[in-house]
């Protein structure tokens, strides 16, 4: 769960930032708290929203406020398998 929406498909890096959909932050209305660059492939800097995210839970897991980065649309194919694999 993030916020109040969910349960979501969510892959969580340990080591990275959240990231979570911009379509998300909006539908939510979690605080924009500010920006920061980010570099996407081609070295390409872009200037991304850090939202103040008010809880976040997996499985039984629940922790309270945290930053999130405005990422990619809920729509998008990221870790979806269309079909099997090629060959």
């Amino acid at each position: 769960m993030i916020g109040t929406a969910g349960p979501l498909p969510m892959m969580l890096d340990t080591g990275a930032p959240l990231n979570i959909p911009a379509e998300l932050i909006a539908t939510q209305g979690f605080k924009i708290l500010g920006q920061q660059p980010t570099n996407s492939g081609g070295g390409v800097q872009t200037m991304q929203d850090i939202a103040d995210v008010p809880s976040l839970a997996v499985g039984p897991v629940k922790i309270g406020s945290t930053a999130a980065i405005s990422g990619t649309a809920l729509s998008g194919r990221a870790g979806r398998s269309s079909g099997p694999p090629p060959g």
